[in-house]
């Protein structure tokens, strides 16, 4: 296929290829989100194309998170960055519906697609985060069921660059 061939108008395309970008933020967290989200949605369109890649470099540190350092993170951003994160969210969320609608690995799209809805939610500040709000927990709850996916996936620290 040719990169003309593309049809960049196509809100689908043009979903997915936003989400496989990556946030424009160099913080901490974006490159935290980076390799959660950006990274698996790269993996899942490769092997949808029939292309097949490492899982080893893009599972780092997976085991460390946890929603309390995620939201004392977003509460070290300002407004803009704020903005920008629920920007690039959006992007990976409409792409995550695609690859589920392309049915492209639909149980590990559905805990993503949890995890994204849940961190958009905490970037909003509506309730406390640290830990100790119903959002925090609802994600640290779907970032226990990703790492859960991923070990029964055969995905290891030993397998993880350190």
């Amino acid at each position: 296929m040719n990169i003309k061939d593309l049809n960049f108008s196509d809100p689908a395309i043009y979903d997915v290829a936003a989400a496989l970008r990556g946030p424009d933020l160099q913080d901490r967290l974006s490159q935290t989100l980076k390799w959660l989200l950006t990274a698996r949605i790269r993996t899942m369109v490769q092997s949808y194309a029939g292309r097949t890649q490492s899982f080893k470099s893009q599972y780092r540190g997976m085991t460390e998170l946890s929603a309390q350092a995620i939201a004392e993170q977003m509460d070290l951003m300002g407004r803009g960055q704020l903005d920008a994160l629920r920007h690039y969210l959006m992007h990976v969320f409409s792409a995550l519906e695609v690859l589920r609608i392309a049915g492209v690995n639909t149980e590990e799209v559905q805990i993503l697609s949890d995890i994204t809805n849940t961190l958009a939610a905490v970037s909003t500040g509506t309730e406390p985060r640290y830990g100790s709000g119903n959002t925090c927990k609802w994600l640290q709850r779907n970032l226990d069921l990703y790492i859960a996916f991923e070990a029964a996936q055969g995905v290891t620290d030993e397998q993880q660059p350190g």
